[in-house]
C-alpha cells in the first residue's frame, strides 16, 4: 500500500467515524467511469446509493448490481438531464448529492450546442434546482474538470494556476468540451449563492487515469490511453506532444467523499498528480510493458504541420489547440487539495497508468504488436523507394544515351 493510499484511507475513516449513514446519497450519471468508482466505495463504508442513469437497457448496469452491498444498498433511477423534475424520486429523503454526469465528448462532428452545452448546463441548473425541492439535502459535490480552470496548456505554462483562475478563451468551436463545464459550473455557483439549503463543493480534476468497475471503451480518458497503447494509426510517428496534467480516479473519488461528508470543505479544488504531457504517458507504459504497441519517441512533426493537418484527423481537435498545447506544458497548483481541508495526497503517476493499461490488457483491448513506429518507417522507407526508383532509372537512361 503506497503511502498516498493509506493516507487517504486514514483520512476518510476519521470523516465517516461519528457520521450518521442514515439517510441515502445520490450519485448521478451512475454509469458513468467516475461514477462507478464512487458507487462502490459508497457502498464499502455502508451507505445506500440513489444511483440516477440514462440507460434504456438496464441490463447494461448489471456490473453495479454485482458489486458487494448492492442488493440491498444501490437503487437505480432513470433520470434524464434536461427532463425536469425527473430526478424528484432518486433524491427524496437524500442528504448529500454527488453530481457527476455530465456529457465527456471529444469527437469529430459534434452539435456541441445540443451534445455538450445544453446537457452539462441544463442539466446542473436541473439537478441543483431539485436540490432546492428537496428538504433533506445538504451538501452538493459537482464534479467539474480543470478545463473550468484554462483551456490550453499555454494558459498556464508561464505561471501557475489555482483555484482563483476561470477558463475564459474556451468556445462553441475551440475546446468546446471545457467551454461546457466552464458554463455548469459558473451556473453552479449563481444557483449555490441563491439559497442558504445546501452548500456546494467542485471537484475540478484533470484527465482522469486508473481502473474502471471494468474496461470502458466509450469513455474519453480510455479512448486517449487506447490511442496511446493500441498501435494506433495517430502514433505510427511518434506520440503527439500534447500536454495532459493527470489524477487517479481512485484519488479523485476519495476527495469527493471527503467533500461530501466533512462540512469544513469549501470551494473548488483542482486535483492534479502531474502536470504530464501524452509522451511522459507512453515513456512510461512502453517501460512497463515492452512487448505492446506503445510509441517509443515523441512525434518529430513540426508544430505547423500538426496544425495544418489537425482538421482532417477528424479527432475533434482544431488548430487553434495544437498550436496552444503542443511543446508546453501545464502549471497546475494542487495544494489547496493537499494543504488545505481536503487534504488528501495523490498516486504516482506511473501507478495511475500501469493499472489502467492492465486493465485493458485484461479485457482484450490491447494486443501484444511491435512499436508502432515500425509502420511509420515502413511508410517512410516506401515512400522514399517510391521517389529514388525512377530518379535511379532515369540516371540510368541518361548514361546509356
Amino acid at each position: 500500500m503506497t503511502d498516498a493510499v493509506h493516507h487517504n484511507q486514514e483520512r476518510l475513516a476519521q470523516v465517516l467515524k461519528d457520521y450518521d449513514k442514515s439517510k441515502p446519497v445520490v450519485v448521478t450519471g451512475v454509469d458513468g467511469y467516475l461514477a462507478g468508482v464512487l458507487v462502490q466505495q459508497l457502498l464499502s463504508h455502508g451507505f445506500v446509493v440513489h444511483g440516477t442513469h440514462i440507460q434504456t437497457n438496464e441490463s447494461n448496469l448489471n456490473y453495479l448490481r454485482s458489486l458487494p452491498q448492492a442488493k440491498h444498498n444501490l437503487k437505480l433511477f432513470r433520470a434524464n438531464l434536461l427532463d425536469e423534475g425527473s430526478f424528484d424520486e432518486a433524491f427524496r429523503g437524500c442528504e448529500v448529492v454527488f453530481h457527476t454526469a455530465s456529457p465527456f465528448l471529444l469527437q469529430h462532428g459534434l452539435d456541441v450546442e445540443r451534445q455538450l452545452v445544453q446537457p452539462a448546463v441544463e442539466g446542473t441548473r436541473n439537478v441543483l434546482q431539485t436540490c432546492n425541492r428537496t428538504p433533506t439535502i445538504r451538501r452538493v459535490v459537482l464534479t467539474s474538470s480543470v478545463g473550468a480552470i484554462f483551456a490550453d496548456a499555454a494558459d498556464c505554462s508561464d505561471s501557475p494556476v489555482d483555484e482563483t483562475t476561470w477558463n475564459r478563451t474556451s468556445t462553441l468551436i475551440h475546446q468546446p468540451y471545457f467551454y461546457s463545464k466552464t458554463l455548469a459550473e459558473q451556473e453552479a455557483w449563481i444557483i449555490a449563492g441563491g439559497q442558504t439549503q445546501w452548500s456546494l463543493v467542485v471537484i475540478n480534476p484533470a484527465m482522469i487515469l486508473g481502473p474502471g468497475l471494468q474496461y470502458f471503451p466509450n469513455s474519453e480518458s480510455f479512448k486517449t490511453i487506447y490511442k496511446c497503447g493500441s498501435g494506433h494509426w495517430l502514433t505510427w510517428f511518434g506520440s503527439p506532444t500534447f500536454a495532459m496534467p493527470a489524477v487517479d480516479i481512485r484519488d479523485v473519488v476519495a476527495a469527493h467523499m471527503i467533500a461530501g461528508f466533512d462540512m469544513a470543505v469549501t470551494g473548488r479544488h483542482i486535483l492534479c498528480s502531474a502536470n504530464s504531457s501524452l509522451p511522459e504517458f507512453c515513456q512510461i507504459l512502453s517501460r512497463l510493458f515492452p512487448n505492446y504497441p506503445i510509441p517509443r519517441i515523441s512525434a518529430p512533426i513540426p508544430i505547423f504541420a500538426l496544425a495544418l493537418v489537425a482538421p482532417f484527423l477528424r479527432q475533434g481537435i482544431d488548430r487553434k489547440a495544437v498550436w496552444r498545447n503542443c511543446n508546453c506544458r501545464t502549471q497546475l497548483d494542487a495544494t489547496k487539495s493537499i494543504q488545505g481541508a481536503l487534504n488528501i495526497r495523490y498516486r504516482p503517476l506511473e501507478v495511475s497508468l500501469r493499472d489502467m493499461y492492465q486493465q485493458m490488457i485484461e479485457a482484450g483491448a490491447v494486443q501484444p504488436a511491435l512499436p508502432p513506429e515500425v509502420y511509420g518507417l515502413s511508410i517512410v522507407l516506401v515512400a522514399c523507394l517510391a521517389i529514388v526508383s525512377p530518379l535511379i532509372q532515369y540516371y540510368q537512361w541518361f548514361r546509356s544515351s
